[in-house]
């Protein structure tokens, strides 16, 4: 008989753990389901925001092609991926770099060749046309050059002419480049806004990611410890049933 009623306890406590389980099971997917898609719509509108943040403050003032802006920052881009971290902030840095040495340069690789002089390979200052074959060229160079040859400088041919003309064209075009302040400007401001309120201004969200983490952890460690217990209390009663047998 008291093996009965120990059976029957066992029986009602196994099935009281069952309900609980299943009620805490229907009760958590939806609640955490909801608060799961909601922390995913938050991040992918924080990256939405980084994004233009970047095309308004750099790649706009710059003129950049925003499509150029978004592919050297593909790593903050990837799934799964966080603007708060080393990658994310390594990409910045490289694209700000990349668009230092384009200023720097213009004519350099990816560069637009017409705005350096075929002669000196530096940007143009005071565009000029050679009249007798079209091309435009830094005045000092092909003043220079005139001074010492009857023939154009790229084709070697005669010039039946040798005027030169302002090339207004190339000046505004010159003029519209964007600057070394130019970049140093849009670079503080997106870096600002990257720093206190991406990295910083997320660190309370990353927090409670951290306290929800160890929450489920000791919620598991508690599980464990219950599930030992009970095994322990089982060994027990059936040692102790092979004991009366």
């Amino acid at each position: 008989e008291e093996e009965e009623e120990e059976e029957e306890e066992e029986g009602e406590e196994e099935e009281e753990e069952k309900a609980k389980k299943a009620a805490e099971t229907k009760a958590k997917p939806a609640g955490g389901t909801t608060h799961a898609l909601l922390e995913s719509v938050d991040r992918e509108w924080e990256k939405l925001l980084f994004f233009y943040t970047f095309v308004r403050d750099v790649a706009l003032p710059l003129r950049v092609e925003p499509g150029d802006a978004l592919r050297a920052l593909a790593p903050a881009a990837a799934a799964g991926a966080r603007l708060r971290a080393s990658n994310t902030f390594r990409a910045v840095v490289r694209t700000l770099g990349e668009l230092r040495a384009r200023i720097a340069d213009p004519g350099g690789s990816g560069g637009d060749d017409s705005l350096v002089c075929p002669i000196t390979l530096e940007p143009f200052r005071e565009p000029v046309i050679l009249e007798a074959d079209g091309r435009t060229y830094e005045r000092a160079a092909i003043e220079e050059w005139l001074a010492g040859h009857d023939t154009a400088p790229m084709t070697n041919l005669p010039l039946a002419t040798k005027a030169l003309h302002p090339d207004h064209a190339m000046e505004a075009k010159v003029r519209s480049l964007p600057t070394e302040e130019g970049l140093r400007a849009a670079a503080s401001r997106f870096m600002e806004y990257y720093i206190f309120e991406v990295c910083f201004g997320g660190a309370e969200d990353d927090e409670e990611e951290e306290k929800e983490g160890k929450e489920k952890e000791d919620e598991s460690k508690k599980d464990k410890k219950k599930k030992k217990s009970k095994d322990k209390k089982k060994d027990k009663k059936k040692k102790k049933k092979k004991k009366k047998r």
